[in-house]
């Protein structure tokens, strides 16, 4: 069992090293994996809304649980309620208080979470728990840590398509799975990315490559087409060449060359869509990784694989 947890609420009891290493580390599992389900659980039907209202329950228990927990461990270390409890709230406030106070006293906030959360998990205690690693705790906590791992690993590849900037390709509120391993770019390839100036993530597709000259023309039957060394490229994936903004000096429509290491990147929804033309080339450490499907909605299913242009 993870946790006694009639010892745990029992008035005058105190945790050693291990036995708080379980219950901060071993019931965090149970919320965490709740998380993830919903983040990959289809939307707006009844399982999902079922998902968050559990997750939500869950989160509160642990809150309340590790709360408890770690004013128990620091009974163990202090053996005094006052300074128990007045470690206990410097613990629980300081990370929430991040940016929402002066720069200094958020480094100095977060210089004391961290020193606490070492003062839990590394100082002996008074308990004979602390002295001893038993193969039972073993065989507990490396099933935890590989759980752990399989759940970040899902919050890391899926992601929701926002809006409608890539529409015929990927429809909003498409669910998309990520590449995140394979770093070699091509023209072509829809990458999820972060601008310099904004932290959101952007999904587009990657249309001209570094030290290549680009270009935006509109033709004289009103269409657009985007040039690549003064060539025509050609792009079936467009909704629709007629629907462009026009260009104005604020925007890089070219002709101009792409840095080093840089991408020009556009959505296939040309008139709705922010990208390069507004916020301009995107670092390649910038991407998060490439879409490499479309998993849901079922009747949408796609694998998307390296494009192969022709003149």
């Amino acid at each position: 069992m993870l946790l006694d947890f009639k010892t745990l609420f029992t008035k005058g009891s105190s945790l050693g090293r291990f036995e708080y290493i379980k219950v901060a580390w071993g019931l965090l599992l149970f919320p965490m994996l709740m998380i993830q389900l919903a983040t990959i659980t289809p939307p707006n039907n009844l399982l999902y809304y079922l998902v968050i209202t559990i997750a939500v329950i869950t989160i509160t228990a642990y809150l309340i649980i590790s709360w408890v927990a770690t004013y128990k461990r620091f009974n163990n270390i202090f053996n005094n309620n006052i300074i128990s409890v007045i470690f206990l709230i410097f613990f629980i406030f300081s990370v929430p208080l991040l940016n929402k106070v002066s720069l200094i006293l958020s480094w100095i906030l977060m210089l004391m979470h961290i020193i606490l959360s070492i003062l839990l998990l590394v100082i002996p205690g008074k308990k004979k728990s602390d002295n001893i690693v038993s193969s039972k705790l073993f065989w507990i906590m490396f099933p935890l840590l590989i759980l752990f791992v399989f759940s970040f690993s899902i919050s890391g590849i899926n992601r929701i398509v926002p809006a409608e900037s890539m529409a015929n390709t990927l429809q909003a509120n498409d669910r998309i799975i990520l590449n995140i391993f394979d770093k070699d770019y091509h023209r072509g390839d829809i990458v999820i990315h972060k601008t310099n100036k904004k932290r959101v993530e952007y999904v587009k597709r990657i249309v001209a490559l570094p030290g290549e000259k680009v270009e935006i023309k509109t033709l004289e039957n009103g269409s657009h087409y985007i040039f690549i060394n003064d060539k025509l490229l050609n792009e079936s994936y467009v909704k629709s060449v007629y629907e462009y903004p026009e260009c104005s000096p604020e925007m890089l429509c070219g002709p101009t060359i792409v840095p080093e290491n840089s991408y020009y990147v556009l959505g296939d929804n040309r008139g709705n869509s922010f990208d390069s033309r507004f916020y301009g080339f995107i670092d390649k450490n910038s991407i998060k990784g490439k879409v490499s499907h479309i998993w849901y909605p079922f009747n949408r299913l796609k694998v998307f694989k390296t494009l192969q242009y022709s003149n």
